[in-house]
């Protein structure tokens, strides 16, 4: 998949979260981890890791050959811990740059949301976290 069109999916996906939670958490900060939190926590939960663990930008050079990545696992730490640390790091990181986002940016909260969305998942192509996670946490058969 192209990075760009995962990174519009990733920008809707996060506004969605957003717009659900946003009549119910008053606080912006709140507000902007726990859309972090959950965009990551639900990503799992709804199949998003498995299915960039088998067509993803950073996941294609180890999808053929013996290596071949069939599913997302989180066979490193124990029940399930990891996914939760993940999305705690998430939350933190959507907070910080929903602060930064929303003093440096003069536009609508969506637009701001979309943007975080976006740029992170780039951000974290970029600087090779998708391929730690394509190597460390997809499962081969």
């Amino acid at each position: 998949m192209n990075i760009i069109i995962e990174s519009v999916f990733i920008g809707a996906y996060t506004i969605t979260i957003y717009w659900f939670l946003y009549k119910l958490i008053l606080d912006k900060n709140t507000l902007f981890f726990v859309t972090g939190f959950l965009k990551h926590l639900l990503g799992w939960f709804f199949g998003f890791h498995t299915y960039y663990c088998k067509h993803g930008n950073a996941c294609k050079k180890y999808i053929s050959g013996t290596d071949t990545v069939r599913q997302f696992s989180n066979k490193y730490i124990p029940k399930y811990l990891q996914i939760w640390v993940e999305s705690i790091i998430e939350g933190i990181v959507f907070l910080l740059l929903g602060i930064l986002f929303s003093k440096l940016l003069n536009t609508h909260k969506y637009t701001i949301v979309f943007i975080m969305g976006f740029t992170l998942h780039i951000i974290f192509e970029i600087f090779g976290f998708h391929d730690n996670f394509c190597t460390d946490q997809c499962k081969r058969q």
